[in-house]
């Protein structure tokens, strides 16, 4: 019914190893020296995805809490999101 890239919500889980483009950005000095200044001594990336925002799908995300779907203990997991355009 509609074009396919107006339907799209998500794609992949591990986009950070799969897309090289990707994973030179998130694997980048940047990127280790950001969550260092963070506090974190060895951060690793445990998911990545990209997230569109097609006016066709989906809808606003009301405020929530991302450790509530990726749980350790301790609790030790921050999200980091990125907007392209």
């Amino acid at each position: 019914k509609y074009p396919v890239a107006e339907c799209i919500n998500k794609v992949g889980h591990g986009t950070h190893d799969e897309n090289p483009v990707f994973r030179k950005f998130c694997y980048s000095e940047k990127i280790k020296n950001l969550f260092r200044a963070l506090g974190y001594i060895k951060p690793m990336i445990v998911q990545s995805m990209y997230i569109f925002k097609s006016k066709r799908i989906g809808g606003e995300v009301g405020s929530h809490i991302d450790n509530t779907f990726i749980i350790s203990n301790p609790l030790s997991c921050v999200g980091f999101w990125i907007a392209l355009d």
